[in-house]
């Protein structure tokens, strides 16, 4: 018998073997959402321009399983014929927080997926910063723009895993009306579409609202209120000793 090579890989919580004619290596991409004109196709979640200059296609593996009958196909309820209102179609890169936590941005918010040596990342002028490709971004941990929801986190796990693998994975985010972002996750998940009715509420500020992807609640994050967030000034040593006089005083 000869040797095939699979490719492991998960999605709605099950795991899948791919059967590949061969592996040829790892890269570092830049997502491009698909034309709508190729959204018809639904195999394809976006497209690439590999280092040699030709287009790589990037596979929707939960499309391709639920076409091969290994996962069920979405039911959808008060959809538009039932509701006359359509549903917002999105593409979801999917990110992995360290307590556990599932939160997605907009696919078309992400410039570049990288990973980066923690030595390129230097201080200037309080903040920290990362020359990238000819520019100086400005560079910002995704959980120190969100408020942490639990006084104890439940894993205990280090959020700061890059300090001990050299490493960081960071997304590259585009702003409407900010300077982009080098922005660090504590981990990249993959990619979904979606169709969102109506978001739950949000749990937290810098969240549009949550909602249930692959079978976990997930949040979706309001890009332009993060870079927003980035931009207010810290609260200096200084304002909080007068923070503290004025207390004591008004005692």
């Amino acid at each position: 018998m000869s040797a095939i090579n699979l490719v492991m890989v998960r999605t709605e919580g099950r795991q899948i073997a791919l059967q590949v004619d061969a592996v040829r290596s790892t890269e570092e991409i830049v997502i491009k959402p698909l034309d709508k004109r190729f959204k018809s196709i639904a195999l394809y979640s976006g497209a690439t321009v590999l280092g040699d200059g030709r287009v790589a296609l990037i596979l929707d593996i939960a499309a391709l399983a639920r076409r091969a009958g290994m996962i069920a196909t979405e039911r959808l309820s008060g959809g538009e014929g039932e509701t006359g209102s359509p549903k917002e179609k999105l593409t979801l890169l999917l990110l992995g927080g360290p307590d556990g936590e599932r939160m997605a941005t907009p696919l078309d918010r992400v410039q570049r997926l990288q990973e980066f040596d923690v030595s390129a990342k230097g201080p200037l002028a309080g903040k920290f910063v990362m020359q990238y490709r000819g520019e100086v971004l400005p560079v910002v941990e995704l959980a120190s723009l969100l408020d942490e929801r639990r006084s104890q986190r439940r894993s205990g796990e280090d959020s700061h895993q890059g300090e001990y693998t050299g490493k960081l994975s960071a997304v590259v985010a585009k702003s409407e009306k900010h300077k982009d972002v080098i922005m660090e996750v504590h981990k990249i998940l993959g990619i979904a579409k979606v169709e969102v009715d109506n978001l739950n509420p949000p749990s937290r500020p810098g969240v549009r609202g949550t909602l249930v992807v692959q079978e976990r609640v997930t949040e979706l994050l309001e890009m332009e209120a993060l870079f927003a967030r980035m931009e207010e000034p810290p609260v200096t040593e200084p304002e909080l000793v007068g923070a503290r006089a004025e207390s004591r005083h008004g005692r």
